[in-house]
């Protein structure tokens, strides 16, 4: 029995080679990953390091790895031809095996198993030993799948069996798709002003003037988390996004103070750990929905930041930022900015977002100057003309053939 084992070891050694390719995200970065060739089975992927590298929730308890994504789970397991999805039990083309501390499963199964999972659509291109993830099914792939080897059995080239993602554009030309987020809503008020302004009701106005902003341009889809005042839990709201394939997400707010009524100005936040005092306290103000959602905050909200500060898209994110800032200094007349910079801390609303992803305090309402502002149509106005601005050079830089409506 053991020599059997060792010859079986032997042949395996010889003929499973292990190989360099490329893992492209949605952010475009891109990352190395091991890839095993094997004979005429073709080629297997670490699964667990590539859910790493691109940040999907995953653990990995003895023989099974699984990965998240939203209310979607997938199981594999180590030397097994079957996986779970959400509970049901499937099988793959070939049985997963273990080396070098990864389980391997073929590269066609996994494809399709994430695209189902995810809602996005994982290419491949044997030729370029690369391995692309896109948000949608028109991206191109006429390299994909065509240097595959063939089967075996029927002498058929392999394909991979690409279920419809979750969210799907249907105009092949839109290729901007931002979700418009206007904080708090409904039994959240939001911070109050002196004069009793509530957040909610100024934000709401800010965001639609934003989309009404970004509608000029027909190359841009607009989704909004709400569009009255109506209560959205945080942790929806990223997930709307997501569930939009959304390649911005932008939650406007209006700051506040309960110790200086006369500190004002707008800042934009990205998420990941607080650098101060201040950008802390700002993101806990925010945060305090979480009591009317049922839950306190508490060290598992640092949990989930934790596991995030290494998103693909954190660097998108605080270029978004710094765009947004400088858009907010050339156009806005009546007030000034915060503080130098941008700021970054652990706003909720943000986290689990897929995208590129910011916080945007256009205001104090604490300030009877600034609540009295934010009041204004002239003022909502600049505000949404600002952000639109650095929404569309966003696009011009991260994709090409922006179109004016106009």
């Amino acid at each position: 029995m053991k020599r059997l084992l060792l010859v079986f070891l032997f042949v395996f050694l010889v003929n499973a080679q292990t190989q360099q390719w490329k893992l492209v995200g949605l952010s475009g970065n891109s990352y190395s990953i091991d890839v095993v060739k094997d004979g005429e089975k073709g080629f297997f992927v670490p699964a667990y390091q590539i859910w790493k590298n691109l940040n999907f929730s995953r653990t990995s308890v003895g023989d099974t790895i699984s990965v998240k994504s939203g209310k979607n789970e997938l199981k594999i397991f180590r030397n097994s031809g079957e996986y779970r999805y959400n509970g049901a039990v499937k099988s793959l083309k070939y049985s997963t095996f273990y080396k070098n501390s990864n389980t391997y499963c073929d590269i066609a199964s996994f494809c399709e198993m994430m695209n189902a999972v995810s809602g996005f659509y994982f290419n491949y291109d044997v030729s370029a030993k690369e391995i692309r993830v896109n948000k949608t099914k028109n991206a191109d792939t006429s390299k994909v799948n065509k240097s595959q080897p063939s089967d075996a059995k029927n002498n058929k080239p392999q394909t991979v069996d690409v279920s419809k993602p979750k969210a799907i554009v249907e105009d092949d030309k839109i290729f901007g798709i931002v979700v418009i987020d206007p904080g708090h809503g409904g039994k959240d008020p939001g911070a109050t002003g002196p004069g009793g302004t509530d957040e909610k009701d100024v934000v709401l106005p800010i965001s639609l003037e934003l989309k009404k902003y970004l509608s000029k341009y027909k190359n841009i889809k607009v989704f909004m988390t709400r569009e009255k005042d109506t209560f959205v839990a945080l942790r929806d709201r990223a997930e709307f996004a997501n569930n939009k394939n959304a390649d911005l997400f932008i939650s406007i707010h209006a700051n506040a103070s309960e110790t200086t009524p006369n500190v004002g100005g707008y800042k934009m936040f990205f998420l990941s750990e607080a650098k101060n005092e201040i950008d802390e306290w700002t993101a806990k103000l925010e945060n305090s929905v979480i009591d009317l959602e049922g839950r306190t905050q508490t060290s598992g909200l640092e949990s989930i930041l934790l596991s995030l500060v290494n998103n693909e898209f954190i660097k998108e994110s605080q270029e978004f930022s710094i765009m947004l800032a400088k858009s907010f200094d050339k156009n806005m007349k009546d007030i000034q900015k915060l503080h130098t910079g941008v700021g970054q801390a652990n706003f909720f609303v943000l986290n689990g977002a897929s995208m590129p992803a910011v916080l945007v305090e256009t205001a104090f309402i604490s300030n009877p100057k600034e609540e009295k502002l934010l009041k204004d149509k002239d003022f909502q106005k600049d505000v949404a003309q600002s952000i639109g601005s650095a929404v569309v050079e966003f696009c011009k830089k991260y994709t090409s053939g922006l179109e004016d409506g106009r």
